[in-house]
């Protein structure tokens, strides 16, 4: 599981117990947004990378390129913040295909965004109500308030435990096809037409896999601004394989978006002379 944060800048110290935990370091898309935002400008970032992370999922789950990633959980705990956003909507209306999740607190249950399911309501420290779509009515129930120093606690005794890949370096492939990393082994059967088509009817997309990682898992570069782009570099020595990474980009970027979406400049600039 890996968590999103939108916190209220007012009474944050009592949400800095979050950025102990492993879970916020573990987003699989590697998009450079903060995971925990508490000001405008971070929850702006924050959304924008989570939208494409969700855009990624789907593209990945209709191409069938790699698996989903971890299950997201999303915390909402300002919906101020958030009322209206494009994320959280897409989010409410597609998070269950794509092992994604939102807990919002809300101070009423009119402020609730429409489409959520479920719901607690609590009357105070030693009382709530649970309203479920899976039961008949409605259920008391009593929270367990484990209190701040607890959960504190809590997280500082995860915050050692680094994520690591149960695979070896052997794992890794001795060689990579372009057309299997895009979900198509055979190029004969890629129909470049429906592609770009259904291209035209989405935002670009600028997710290209550029490898594979440890467990035969696909290494996805981001090259919009709320990922590692918009700038990159591609640096090696002589023969190291420079220029078939590029090509491998190109031909990615190309493949995933229409001609009106996407352009090359390419520049050769060598010894001097261009």
């Amino acid at each position: 599981m890996a968590l999103y944060a939108i916190l209220p800048s007012k009474g944050i110290a009592g949400w800095n117990w979050l950025k102990w935990l492993p879970h916020t370091h573990a987003i699989r898309s590697n998009s450079g947004a903060p995971r925990l935002a508490y000001d405008r400008e971070r929850i702006t970032n924050l959304l924008s990378g989570l939208l494409d992370e969700l855009e990624a999922r789907t593209l990945r789950e209709s191409e069938a390129i790699g698996e989903s990633g971890p299950f997201l959980l999303i915390l909402v705990a300002d919906d101020e913040a958030v009322r209206g956003e494009a994320a959280i909507q897409r989010l409410i209306r597609e998070g269950s295909d794509l092992r994604a999740g939102l807990i919002l607190l809300s101070a009423s249950p009119n402020d609730i965004p429409p489409g959520i399911r479920g719901r607690v309501e609590i009357v105070n420290e030693k009382r709530a109500t649970l309203y479920s779509p899976d039961q008949a009515g409605a259920v008391d129930i009593r929270p367990d308030n484990i209190g701040i120093e607890n959960t504190e606690k809590l997280a500082r005794g995860l915050a050692p435990i680094e994520l690591a890949d149960s695979q070896t370096a052997g794992d890794l492939p001795d060689q990579i096809r372009l057309m299997e990393l895009i979900g198509c082994p055979d190029v004969k059967r890629l129909d470049l037409k429906s592609r770009w088509l259904a291209a035209l009817s989405r935002p670009p997309n600028l997710e290209v896999p550029l490898g594979m990682r440890l467990g035969s898992r696909p290494l996805i570069a981001n090259l919009k601004q709320s990922g590692q782009g918009p700038h990159g570099l591609i640096a090696g020595t002589t023969g190291s394989g420079k220029s078939e990474l590029l090509l491998t980009l190109l031909s990615g970027l190309a493949l995933s978006n229409h001609p009106h979406q996407v352009n090359f400049v390419l520049v050769a600039y060598k010894g001097g002379t261009a």
